[in-house]
């Protein structure tokens, strides 16, 4: 976690230097899957889960690489069965997104982050969320060496409640997890 940065310049450096040592090792193929956590609180607002819920919704979010977006709906489905729903049609939606760009996921562009979350932009923290990450993307266009890709990754919870802001983690080919 980082304390006293309150702008990008922090996370700039992090994934910059990440992927430094990604190509130094040698590891083509990487990519840095990126979120932030004010996208999925409002994601989940969107769906019509009452922020008490947001954290358990969330655990389960964590687990869709795991049990599919069917799975995420049935262990969600029991607290409240429209918002389970209409996070499910998200889910679906996005899941074939994860895969189709260079490296898989959603490129981290407003354009592309608003398209694959369609409404969640409408929450105030979801749209700082998304500004973040979309500035972020920016800052590191043409700044990441060869063979390391970033990308925008709305499932990805990792973490838990600890964060608050941006979230990021390495997926490499060669790696089951």
């Amino acid at each position: 976690d980082i304390i006293g940065e309150p702008g990008l310049l922090a996370e700039i450096e992090l994934i910059t230097a990440t992927s430094d040592a990604l190509a130094t090792l040698g590891l083509e193929g990487c990519v840095i899957r990126v979120n932030d956590r004010r996208v999925l609180f409002g994601l989940l607002e969107h769906c019509g889960f009452p922020a008490a819920t947001h954290d358990r919704a969330l655990i389960t979010v964590d687990k869709l690489d795991k049990i599919g977006a069917s799975g995420v709906v049935e262990e969600l489905r029991g607290s409240d069965a429209a918002a389970a729903e209409a996070l499910g049609a998200v889910l679906a939606g996005i899941e074939p997104l994860l895969g189709e760009a260079e490296g898989g996921g959603i490129p981290l562009t407003r354009s592309a982050i608003e398209s694959a979350l369609p409404g969640a932009a409408e929450n105030e923290g979801a749209a700082a969320g998304i500004e973040n990450l979309s500035a972020l993307g920016e800052a590191l266009e043409g700044a990441l060496p060869e063979g390391v890709t970033v990308r925008f990754d709305p499932t990805l919870v990792r973490g838990m409640g600890y964060y608050t802001g941006t979230i990021f983690e390495i997926a490499h080919p060669g790696s089951g997890s």
